[in-house]
């Protein structure tokens, strides 16, 4: 029994290893092709597009020809070569509208690609912004910024204190400054408007005449009469006036 056990095993490795040896038993798989890149699979494609292409129009010149050698023949009276002919067309027409369905399909696999693609970048971005975000978040601190917030506004109060109280002291001071130059434009504004009435304006500073009063020699022709009666002191502040004027 044990000796028949063993002649039983022994055919059997023999049997094993006669089929591996000849090649019989199961076929290995193959492998399968390493990943592409989704930008390597589009240049594929547009490959293959083209390719698809020049075969199409391979083709419709072959289907061009022989329509004209159909009704070459068809003029000769020859029937059967011109049914030939129509047969050879008609393969060509079927050839082409299958090429036409793959190049479409091809077509919108890589539309869908280059979608996918910009939606990996679109994604990838994305996660770049977030993850610097956190990096830059992770260095502040809520009570840190919190705190410094209060000293920046508290700062910003007592610049604005400081600054009140410079405006309080220049205030007077530009208050004073403001009406003398008032004053002079005033001035200013009386003499322009008296040279516009054809009298003589006024000089500034000349004592007991105001902005908008007319000069003695203005008053002459009035004062013409009791002329005489003007004593020295008075005739001698004319005369100065008069030069002033001159």
């Amino acid at each position: 029994l044990k000796s028949a056990a063993w002649v039983s095993f022994v055919r059997v490795v023999c049997c094993v290893t006669a089929m591996r040896f000849f090649g019989g038993g199961e076929k290995p798989q193959p492998k399968a092709p390493p990943a592409m890149s989704l930008t390597d699979a589009i240049v594929k494609n547009k490959e293959a597009i083209e390719t698809l292409q020049k075969r199409i129009e391979l083709l419709e010149k072959r289907i061009t020809e022989q329509e004209g050698a159909a009704k070459t023949k068809l003029a000769a009276k020859d029937q059967k070569g011109a049914m030939m002919c129509l047969k050879r067309k008609k393969l060509y027409n079927q050839e082409v509208e299958q090429l036409r369905n793959a190049q479409i399909t091809l077509e919108q696999q890589s539309t869908q690609m280059e979608s996918s693609s910009s939606q990996g970048v679109a994604v990838n971005a994305m996660a770049t912004g977030v993850a610097a975000m956190k990096a830059e978040q992770a260095k502040m601190n809520v009570d840190k910024v919190d705190q410094l917030m209060d000293d920046v506004q508290e700062q910003k109060q007592m610049q604005d204190e400081i600054a009140q109280i410079f405006n309080q002291g220049a205030a007077m001071e530009d208050e004073d400054e403001l009406m003398a130059e008032l004053q002079n434009m005033q001035n200013e504004v009386a003499d322009q408007q008296m040279i516009d009435a054809g009298m003589p304006a006024i000089p500034s500073g000349v004592p007991g005449l105001a902005p908008g009063q007319a000069t003695p020699a203005a008053a002459a022709p009035a004062a013409a009469a009791p002329a005489a009666q003007v004593s020295a002191a008075e005739q001698k502040e004319l005369d100065e006036l008069s030069a002033l004027m001159a």
